[in-house]
Order: structure tokens, then C-alpha cells, then sequence
């Protein structure tokens, strides 16, 4: 192989992945979601495939993995939700306190900050 075939080589690539760079711009909002739902089916697809020692079918298998990933997301939902709603009521309260203690400084911080922004 000489230069010039690792020149067109390299510049096939290259525009290969500005190809793809570029795709993934325009229609990226689109594609990233199923990407990201094969990423995650490949994950756990060992888990599915535990599943389906017991159970013969794979949508079953499928279908009692979600069943259960459901219950196990309630039951935390159940067991934790009031500790979560009193944690979120004490977090509002304590961001109202700190307000009403330092609305000056945070008036002030927030000039600041929106000044900055506009100069830039």
C-alpha cells in the first residue's frame, strides 16, 4: 500500500465520520432514543435470558421481567413515598427559609450573574 492509497483511505474515513457526525445533528433527537433502547435491551438481555430457563417463551419472559421490575418500583414507591413526600416538604421549606433569610444576597447574586451572561 502506498501514500496515496493511505491518503484516500484516511480521507474516506474521515468523511465517513463527518458523515455520520452530521446525521446524528440533523436527526439525532430521533435516532438517540432507539440507540439508546438497543444499549439497554443488550444489557439486559442476560437477565431475560435467566428468565427464560423457567419460562420456555420470550416474550413471556419479557413480559414477567417487566411485571416485576413494575413491582419492585412499587413496592419502593409504597414502602418509601411518605419518607420521600416529608424529605421534599422539609426541602421546600428549608429553600423558603433561605430565601426569606438572604433575599437581598440572592437578588444580588442573580444581577450579577444575568449581567455576566448578557456581556458575554
Amino acid at each position: 500500500m502506498n501514500l496515496s492509497e493511505k491518503t484516500k483511505i484516511n480521507l474516506t474515513s474521515g468523511a465517513f465520520l463527518i458523515g455520520i457526525i452530521l446525521i446524528l445533528l440533523l436527526v439525532g433527537e430521533i435516532i438517540v432514543p432507539f440507540i439508546l433502547a438497543i444499549f439497554i435491551a443488550y444489557l439486559l438481555n442476560p437477565f431475560i435470558l435467566k428468565i427464560k430457563k423457567w419460562i420456555k417463551n420470550r416474550n413471556l419472559a419479557v413480559t414477567s421481567f417487566l411485571l416485576i421490575c413494575t413491582l419492585f418500583f412499587l413496592g419502593v414507591l409504597f414502602f418509601l413515598g411518605g419518607h420521600i413526600v416529608k424529605d421534599t416538604n422539609r426541602l421546600v421549606s428549608s429553600v423558603n427559609i433561605f430565601v426569606d433569610k438572604y433575599d437581598k444576597e440572592v437578588n444580588d447574586t442573580k444581577e450579577n450573574v444575568s449581567n455576566f451572561l448578557y456581556e458575554i
